[in-house]
């Protein structure tokens, strides 16, 4: 089978990381692979493959930059002739739904990463252009009921399809855990209690609450720290607010790193403060690496986490209680810990690894493929 994923970015981000995981997934199980960016360069590892084709458009999200970049997606698809044209976000969406009214595609996917992809005009904007496509998916129950309650798409016409999570890029190691913290210059003590957090520095990240609930952990716990990787536009302002709070020591921004499972087998337990979320990866790459989880209640997170489970959540924007829950898990037996850390990385492993995932788009592209042969 010849895919094409076409993809609003490839810049660092959990939509971006797992559009290259299923094409290394895609391209294990011998499929032909055209990867197909609208904006900007490529900035996180690819597959190696001779059956992968990149091609990067490098538009501007503007009018003119994108209807520049429609014309070559169009140029492009008609000459590798894809079986199923599969888009990630908003733009990349959008874009493939216009240019199947100029090139053939027997299969089109389109899926969002998340319940917020923009306001009213995106969600008019995929109300109106949504039977242009043969499905929509979204990455979690919650962004699909957010989409239908916005009317982007009728609730017979989206489903829900998780992230994959690459279990053998994530599991717990305790010679990297050692050989990792040994670097660490601002660890007190080889026992020191580190807590670990990973996205972009954006608006959707809430990182200020994070800050705030760290605040509250440090007069608690003198001797913990809190780890941050993750580059954005308000990288700047999460820096201030460290520095505001008097957590310099405390607190360290890691910048964009390529090496995020290593720093999850040197944490004790990952935290994130998002305002919003499709479906996490980072969460199930978390769960994956064998960490107890403190998250706020957004997105998808109760869905990955399940029921009864010993991982918590808190209300967005809480810092007093995503503090009190850091402290809690932080202050656990060791032993309790890593059962909790057990428990998560069996989850993910038995319900979202990369490898069934990539089997449901498979089948996914083949149910399209037969239904359309047959109403056509």
């Amino acid at each position: 089978m010849k895919i094409a994923l076409v993809v609003t970015g490839l810049q660092l981000g959990g939509a971006e990381t797992q559009v290259a995981d299923l094409a290394r997934g895609f391209l294990a199980r011998g499929h032909d692979v055209a990867l197909i960016s609208l904006t900007g360069t490529c900035a996180i590892d690819l597959p190696k493959s001779p059956r992968l084709t990149l091609i990067e458009l490098k538009a501007a999200k503007t009018p003119w930059s994108l209807g520049w970049a429609l014309r070559r997606l169009v140029a492009h698809l008609r000459v590798w002739q894809p079986d199923v044209v599969h888009a990630h976000m908003v733009h990349a969406n959008l874009l493939t739904r216009v240019a199947r009214w100029f090139v053939r595609m027997p299969v089109l996917v389109t899926s969002a990463h998340s319940r917020n992809e923009g306001g009213r005009l995106r969600m008019l904007a995929y109300r109106l252009t949504d039977r242009w496509t043969d499905v929509t998916t979204n990455v979690s129950d919650d962004a699909v009921a957010a989409f239908v309650a916005q009317r982007a798409a009728p609730a017979g016409r989206i489903v829900s399809v998780p992230n994959g999570i690459d279990t053998q890029r994530y599991h717990p190691d305790a010679q990297a855990r050692a050989a990792l913290r040994a670097t660490i210059d601002t660890l007190p003590s080889a026992a020191t209690p580190i807590v670990f957090a990973a996205g972009r520095m954006v608006d959707a990240k809430d990182y200020p609450t994070l800050i705030d609930a760290f605040a509250h952990v440090v007069r608690a716990l003198p001797e913990a720290r809190l780890l941050i990787a993750g580059d954005g536009p308000l990288r700047d302002a999460v820096q201030a607010r460290v520095d505001a709070q008097g957590l310099a020591r405390a607190v360290t921004l890691l910048g964009r790193r390529n090496d995020i499972a290593k720093w999850m087998c040197a944490a004790d337990v990952y935290a994130m403060s998002s305002a919003w979320e499709g479906l996490p990866l980072v969460i199930g790459e978390a769960m994956a690496s064998g960490l107890p989880v403190v998250s706020t209640d957004c997105g998808g997170v109760r869905e990955l986490l399940g029921t009864g489970s010993s991982n918590t959540l808190v209300p967005v924007g809480d810092a007093q209680a995503l503090g009190d829950a850091l402290i809690r898990h932080l202050r656990t037996p060791l032993d309790a810990r890593h059962a909790i850390g057990a428990a998560n990385r069996e989850r993910i492993a038995a319900r979202y690894s990369l490898d069934a995932v990539v089997t449901r788009w498979i089948e996914i592209y083949a149910r399209l493929a037969t239904s359309r042969a047959v109403t056509h």
